[in-house]
């Protein structure tokens, strides 16, 4: 039960990695979170797709966002 790096697979068509499949992300909402996991089957590995959580799991996480401004 573990995560890989953000570069262990192939870029999608946009040269993003890692969009879906690694963790689900959390949301503002509490307790949702969405996109899939390494643990979902494939079909709920989809940025639309809803995960409820209770407690803390390897499937479940969030995505670190920064923007840079000059």
């Amino acid at each position: 039960f573990f995560t890989v790096l953000t570069d262990a697979y192939f870029p999608n068509d946009f040269g993003l990695y890692g969009m879906s499949g690694n963790v689900a992300e959390m949301v503002a909402e509490k307790g949702l979170a969405k996109g899939g996991s390494w643990l979902d089957k494939p079909e709920n590995c989809q940025i639309n797709s809803k995960n409820r959580y209770t407690e803390i799991s390897p499937s479940i996480g969030f995505r670190v966002f920064m923007e840079v401004k000059n």
